[in-house]
């Protein structure tokens, strides 16, 4: 029998779905995914990343500005540098 938790903390949210904590918080912080704060501790019930996965969201990226097709493209050094020629 496998134990399901009723809530993960943010790292183990993030083991769990194969994202980042950063991509967790920045789900929270969007309101993509309901988190809960008990004490210090901010939690994420397990049926919101059940919901994530059944129902994922598209609307990260847009708000995000970000464009998948770019996200895949290489950067070429004339895009890395800056005006003055120097490597960032």
């Amino acid at each position: 029998m496998i134990n399901k938790l009723l809530a993960y903390s943010k790292k183990e949210a993030a083991a769990a779905t194969s994202l980042s904590v950063r991509g967790i918080d920045y789900l929270i912080e969007k309101g993509q995914l309901r988190a809960v704060k008990i004490g210090r501790r901010v939690l994420i019930p397990s049926r919101e990343l059940e919901r994530l996965i059944e129902k994922g969201t598209t609307r990260v990226f847009q708000e995000a500005g970000s464009n998948l097709e770019s996200l895949r493209e290489p950067m070429h050094r004339e895009q890395r540098s800056g005006e003055d020629g120097l490597q960032r």
